[in-house]
């Protein structure tokens, strides 16, 4: 792609070349590293797209699909390509602009399925060792725990399980708190400073508590 590379031209930006046909008519890819216009001839081709793939390949904000022309097919809403395609070339005011947009959006979709596949590994990983846990992470509440750094999360959270233990308190009811949460995942504080918290809640109705 010769403008946006800047073979020609030397206002270049070579990030967007890595959401651009090969063409090198500045056409933005949406499957198999390829434009409409290259993957039409295809016989795997589709004319019509998902919401999801509206907003992730086309950029289109969900607010503005309701705007748009659909066919519904089986609770699922169908849109044109070329229509979402001439949409946001209008929105965005030029194709370059159009490029720069989606070089955002897929960034933010590249890095939300990062994060979603870490969290599944996560997960895999506390399923049988501490379902607790693996549920609070499912849920959300733990979304920044990485696999890379289980040397220093799991071990505080297996202290801290056993702290609550000792004390007999419910473990899975301070799971998600906030001081918990800050413990497991960041080291912030130590394990008598989480309980502290728990047993100034747990001692008002039973001092017998430890």
């Amino acid at each position: 792609m010769q403008t946006i590379t800047g073979d020609r031209y030397d206002d270049c930006e070579p990030e967007l070349a890595q959401i651009c046909c090969k063409c090198e008519n500045d056409n933005f890819t949406i499957g198999c590293f390829l434009c409409r216009q290259c993957l039409q001839s295809r016989p795997s081709y589709r004319s019509r797209v998902t919401k999801t793939m509206a907003n992730k390949f086309y950029g289109v904000k969900v607010k503005d699909l309701d705007k748009l022309p659909f066919e519904d097919r089986e609770n699922s809403c169908l849109y044109e390509r070329v229509v979402l395609e001439n949409f946001m070339l209008k929105t965005c005011g030029s194709k370059k602009e159009l490029l720069r947009h989606l070089v955002k959006v897929r960034a933010r979709w590249k890095k939300a399925e990062a994060s979603k596949i870490r969290r599944k590994r996560v997960y895999e990983f506390l399923w049988y060792r501490a379902p607790e846990l693996a549920q609070s992470v499912k849920s959300g509440h733990y979304k920044d725990l990485d696999m890379k750094d289980k040397e220093e999360w799991y071990p505080r959270f297996e202290s801290l399980k056993a702290a609550f233990q000792e004390c007999c308190f419910v473990f899975s009811g301070y799971i998600d708190s906030t001081s918990c949460k800050d413990y497991i995942k960041n080291g912030i504080g130590s394990v008598q400073d989480v309980i502290n918290v728990v047993r100034q809640e747990e001692t008002a109705d039973d001092p017998e508590s430890c």
